[in-house]
């Protein structure tokens, strides 16, 4: 009895309530909730605090206290833990249902200003199991087996059917629009690198040169001198280029010069290594930056012009490499007005992250998060990725903020 009795304070049924902690589940599992336990706590802590109806509890400094082990009166103005953490939730949702390729008829999400969270439940398909009927019908408003059941007016049977038709006009065109969607997503590549697919020039793939020790002066005849992950970076889109028939040209950006890339579609492999890169994304929102000034002050960085901390995405330093932790890149795709042509360019601000922006732009599981937008070539795409370095290995790409213009 006392069990039925909690569960009748709540705003969700048993079964609601199992659909949203399976949703839950589900969120925490994907690659944007995954590498954050604090947005991950947050976000459950809001959910299950929802879920009880006890928005008592969903209070900024009660959150801080019991979830981030504040004091009770902490001063939530100078230590806002809370609200970056929520934010930072807000947008890793964003992302989620973004990526999401079907739907579980769960939504949920949190609005700005508030730790109230969102919940959203379709009808459940319970509902019609009791008398079996189409796809189609199940979809619909109303059971269309319940009107034989008894003699009705014959202006309100006219109505009904056409409530009816309009209903199933209305889930005709739901399906027809589920399915386009669903075909743009699963072809993302195509349409991302649609240009150079199109194309009947070859693409110049412009690659990072690694600096030489001795001063010695470089020739055309010298054989480019690459890092790994920038190589590996060109495989990848070499690779994908080739699968559809397109050739490429492949340049060292020491011995690049502006003929090579005028009229042309053109890919930028690495950052600091290659001029090419820096020249361009200088006038992005999403740009590399670095300090060499002394030891204790050396890093690297990507820098957002339009935020206020400029420094956003910071690179601990460490001297040797192998020791490094996190990387990160900016890769896109850019009308540039200099060559007159598209350019696409994977740089990462270290050594790792150019190898994950290459995966990134030639994958469809990564393309599919990007905004349907840039599915029509005329928009340019810019985005920031995360990759977190293991034994110096890195890992996937981790898509953390997109531009589009």
């Amino acid at each position: 009895m006392s069990e039925t009795s909690e569960t009748e304070k709540t705003p969700f049924t048993l079964t609601e309530r199992a659909r949203i902690e399976s949703e839950v589940a589900q969120i925490l599992s994907h690659a944007s909730f995954r590498n954050s336990a604090r947005c991950s706590k947050l976000l459950r802590f809001l959910v299950d605090g929802a879920v009880r109806d006890e928005p008592s509890s969903l209070k900024e400094r009660l959150i801080g206290h019991q979830l981030f082990g504040r004091a009770t009166d902490y001063d939530t103005g100078s230590d806002p833990v809370v609200r970056n953490t929520a934010s930072e939730v807000r947008k890793r949702l964003a992302q989620y249902y973004q990526a999401a390729n079907e739907s579980s008829g769960v939504r949920i999400g949190l609005n700005p200003g508030s730790y109230v969270p969102e919940i959203n439940l379709d009808t459940p398909e319970a509902t019609a199991e009791a008398a079996p009927q189409t796809d189609v019908a199940r979809s619909l408003p109303i059971s269309l087996g319940v009107w034989a059941k008894s003699p009705r007016p014959l202006h309100r049977l006219r109505w009904q059917q056409l409530l009816v038709e309009v209903a199933f006009a209305g889930a005709l065109i739901a399906l027809v629009l589920t399915g386009w969607r669903s075909f743009r997503a699963r072809n993302a590549v195509r349409a991302f690198w649609g240009p150079v697919f199109q194309s009947n020039q070859d693409t110049v793939i412009c690659i990072g040169y690694m600096r030489r020790r001795l001063e010695t002066p470089s020739s055309a005849t010298d054989m480019p001198t690459v890092a790994v992950p920038d190589a590996a970076s060109y495989a990848a889109i070499s690779a994908l280029l080739d699968t559809h028939g397109m050739h490429s040209r492949l340049i060292a950006a020491n011995l690049a010069t502006y003929p090579d890339l005028m009229g042309r579609n053109a890919v930028l492999l690495g950052a600091f290594n290659n001029p090419w890169t820096l020249r361009l994304s200088s006038a992005l929102r999403y740009k590399v930056g670095r300090s060499d000034e002394g030891s204790n002050h050396r890093g690297a960085w990507i820098e957002d012009s339009v935020s206020k901390d400029h420094k956003r995405w910071t690179i601990p330093w460490v001297a040797e490499y192998k020791d490094w932790t996190v990387d990160y890149a900016i890769a896109g795709r850019v009308h540039n007005p200099a060559t007159g042509e598209l350019t696409y360019f994977a740089a990462g601000a270290g050594k790792y992250a150019t190898e994950a922006a290459g995966t990134f732009l030639t994958q469809e599981r990564y393309l599919r998060m990007l905004p349907l937008a840039v599915n029509d070539p005329k928009i340019n795409v810019e985005v920031v990725l995360k990759v977190d370095v293991v034994n110096a290995t890195a890992g996937p790409p981790q898509l953390m903020a997109v531009s589009t213009w």
